[in-house]
């Protein structure tokens, strides 16, 4: 009977101990992969410049139309006489031409 667990105590010896030491390697290589924290620069080493305040003016440039906020249209019915042979268009004023 002493036999019988002097035999389990040596595998449970071996069973630990394969089971550690894959562990313990690991923790070693996972410990020399770590960063260490870099020193930070002294104070005196940046440099400093005085700012203030002010307006920031800012440009967009977008593809797209146009459209005016305040537009008037002027628009004119022309009559057909049955009679006559049509209705004579004196001139076409161009698109964006200013009109009082």
């Amino acid at each position: 009977m002493a036999n019988r667990v002097h035999r389990r105590s040596r595998r449970t010896r071996w069973l630990w101990l394969s089971f550690a030491l894959p562990v313990i390697a690991m923790a070693s290589s996972l410990t020399r992969n770590v960063r260490q924290p870099e020193t930070s620069p002294s104070i005196d080493a940046l440099e400093w410049v005085i700012v203030r305040r002010d307006d920031l003016d800012t440009t967009l440039l977008a593809g797209g139309d146009v459209h005016p906020t305040r537009e008037a249209s002027v628009t004119c019915q022309v009559e057909d006489i049955t009679d006559s042979d049509g209705t004579l268009i004196l001139g076409v004023i161009g698109n964006g031409t200013l009109v009082k």
